[in-house]
């Protein structure tokens, strides 16, 4: 057993060293995670709660993309506004249920696509648009790492969620290849799809 200091633990006076709820440039993320469990507890919609979320917010409709083109997707710019109409009154157990999944989602987890796991989707996929991060990327301006991609399918259409960073398929990769060795293809990643 570890030995911590006497006052060591998150309390109602620190909270908010953690996670900085007050902080105007609060990540999106960690906003969406707070929704989301609102939706899922608070207003009672359990594995609902993430199509509720985007129906209540009209992100499950088709939109015009910056390019002109159309599409389904959720931006940060979504999630910040969906935030500011929501106003949600963050109590301690509701900062505390975010940072828990965040730590979760950080040492033993699937990043963001956890809580996703549990909500009734059609399906969920990571790392299947954008450029290959091994791929030689040239002149071009702006473009998307296939590894920066989420889509989940919500009554047969594909929403792509821009706003999650999947930070923990880079950290496998950097994992796999400082201790194995393995960058090329074939290796443990390719295995398993990623």
């Amino acid at each position: 057993m570890l030995d911590y200091p006497p006052n060591y633990g998150v309390t109602k006076e620190n909270i908010d060293a953690f996670i900085d709820w007050h902080d105007k440039h609060l990540d999106p993320y960690l906003k969406y995670l707070a929704m989301l469990q609102y939706y899922e507890d608070s207003l009672g919609y359990g594995p609902e709660a993430f199509g509720q979320f985007l129906e209540a917010h009209k992100l499950n409709v088709l939109r015009k993309d910056t390019d002109g083109s159309m599409g389904f997707f959720v931006t940060a710019e979504d999630i910040n506004k969906a935030w500011n109409k929501e106003h949600l009154a963050m109590d301690f157990d509701a900062k505390m249920d975010v940072l828990t999944q965040v730590v979760y989602e950080e040492i033993k987890g699937n990043s963001c696509i956890d809580e996703l796991l549990y909500q009734n989707l059609g399906d969920i996929s990571i790392g299947v648009s954008g450029i290959p991060n091994a791929m030689f990327v040239g002149e071009i301006e702006r473009y998307m790492n296939a590894f920066d991609t989420c889509w989940v399918r919500y009554k047969g259409c594909s929403i792509h969620l821009r706003f999650f960073d999947l930070w923990f398929i880079r950290k496998d990769e950097e994992r796999s290849s400082s201790r194995y060795g393995l960058r090329n293809e074939g290796s443990i990643l390719g295995a398993r799809g990623l």
